[in-house]
């Protein structure tokens, strides 16, 4: 019976001495989820139309309208593009612009690129 008391003293003496440990987490910052420009693969490209004429361009799959002294920026998939855009009859463009991941790609419209 003595053994039997010691036994539960010993034992709650061990658990009330565990259940006062303080546990510390450490200062851990989990690595942020990618910005979706980066999960998707997509960058943004801006046109900017410097003349008094409004212009209508294409690219490989997409179509914009710029009107006159504007800029119209758009997100869209990396890579290489081609386009053409017209502002009437007299006045085209040709090229080519580069989007790549989560940057700015900027495609000047004026009369001297013609």
């Amino acid at each position: 019976m003595k053994n039997s008391k010691l036994f539960l003293i010993a034992t709650v003496i061990m658990l009330s001495s565990m259940s006062a440990c303080i546990i510390v987490e450490d200062d851990y910052d989990p690595i942020p989820p990618p910005p979706p420009c980066e999960y998707n693969s997509t960058g943004e490209v801006c046109f900017d139309n410097t003349t008094d004429l409004d212009m209508f361009l294409s690219t490989d799959g997409f179509e914009f309208s710029i009107p006159a002294f504007s800029t119209t920026c758009a997100q869209i998939p990396a890579g290489f593009y081609s386009f053409y855009a017209d502002a009437g009859y007299y006045y085209t463009w040709k090229g080519g612009f580069d989007v790549f991941v989560c940057e700015q790609s900027n495609v000047f419209l004026d009369y001297k690129n013609q």
